[in-house]
């Protein structure tokens, strides 16, 4: 009689904080093993009576952040902004010894950078002295509560008009981003759900593609890495293929030798290096140099703009918003009511221009 194959195998732990934290092996070893280095952190944490920011910080995100099912570029950027802005700045600093004008100056010195950076810093900081708090190394944080970020909100953005995503399309024909280009335009994939792609992922006999999968390139992996938890649950979602899209994508499967859509020669998925140089293509078209503009596009172009233009689209075609939500794959109506808000108050503006040109003179 066959021996019936055993499934992964979870252990638990209960943390300071009393949130439990699950562990998953192939065996019961396995998924202990990985439980008991998060003991050994967790003790020479505790061990230390007044652990600077930068070593709590670190303990926080291995024991707590990181048992959350967050996105891989979540986390990443999280870790990025403990390394880049947090650390350098008050990491040295022992927790007791963390007075709420150290917050302040460090947040002094981040004045310049955008209101999202700092919101970013000041949230990790928040954080990490309430997982003091909470594991009693401190009886109250040192970060105020009426200190609130500055900077400048980004700018709203403004989608391409239907003129400059033909122009767009057509300066790229010939070239191995045309493909990646037009697929953001008529389906609002994400940069690396776009590169994640396969060819088995698109359905050719009923025109829909199913959003399976992401690249993602954290900070440590240059290379690339697929992450199939995707940014969240709403992403993974099928979306209908236009015509136009649908036959150039056939024509581009038949000479392809990867399962990816969009591949390197070894017919891997792109690596960072290898976007950067194919998105160059698109760049040097949005260049102009001094006193005229001697490429075929004069206005600037990334992967997220494109998204957003094609979620404007499908507003101004008639897609209500729980339609608009599901295709763009967003988690909360909150993002897609944005645009559509957006969308509703430059439709206003140009009916109200309309009638006062309109209006006969007296």
């Amino acid at each position: 009689m066959a021996k019936k194959k055993q499934g992964p195998v979870t252990v638990t732990k209960v943390l300071p904080d009393g949130t439990r934290k699950y562990y998953r092996g192939k065996t019961k070893k396995e998924a202990e093993a990985k439980r008991d280095k998060d003991v050994e952190l967790l003790s020479k944490g505790l061990e230390l009576d007044n652990p600077s920011i930068e070593e709590l910080g670190k303990l926080w995100f291995d024991l707590v952040k990181d048992t959350k099912e967050a996105h891989v570029r979540t986390k990443d950027t999280l870790r990025g902004t403990l390394n880049r802005y947090v650390y350098p700045n008050i990491g040295k600093k022992g927790i007791k010894d963390l007075r709420p004008v150290d917050v302040r100056n460090m947040m002094k010195k981040l004045a310049s950078y955008s209101k999202s950076t700092q919101n970013k810093v000041l949230q990790a900081t928040r954080a990490i002295c309430n997982f003091a708090v909470e594991n009693n190394y401190i009886d109250r944080t040192p970060v105020p509560l009426s200190l609130k970020a500055g900077g400048a909100s980004p700018e709203e953005i403004v989608p391409l008009t239907d003129d400059q995503c033909r122009i767009l399309l057509q300066a790229l024909k010939g070239t191995r981003a045309h493909l990646f280009v037009e697929l953001l335009v008529f389906t609002g994939l994400r940069k690396g759900e776009a590169l994640g792609l396969m060819w088995k992922d698109i359905d050719f006999r009923t025109a829909i593609l199913r959003v399976e999968r992401s690249v993602v390139y954290p900070e440590n992996n240059k290379a690339g890495e697929i992450n199939t938890e995707l940014k969240t649950s709403s992403a993974r979602r099928m979306i209908p293929i236009v015509p136009q899209l649908l036959a150039d994508l056939q024509a581009e499967k038949a000479k392809s030798k990867s399962l990816y859509v969009f591949s390197m020669a070894n017919g891997k998925f792109l690596t960072e290096s290898s976007f950067r140089r194919m998105w160059d293509l698109v760049n040097y078209r949005s260049t102009k140099t001094e006193g005229r503009i001697d490429r075929t596009i004069d206005f600037d172009v990334h992967p997220h703009l494109l998204r957003h233009t094609c979620v404007t689209r499908w507003i101004e075609n008639g897609l209500d918003v729980k339609e608009v939500q599901y295709l763009a794959g967003h988690a909360t109506p909150d993002v897609t009511m944005r645009i559509y808000a957006h969308y509703r108050r430059e439709q206003r503006l140009e009916d109200t221009a309309a009638k006062m040109r309109g209006i006969a003179v007296m």
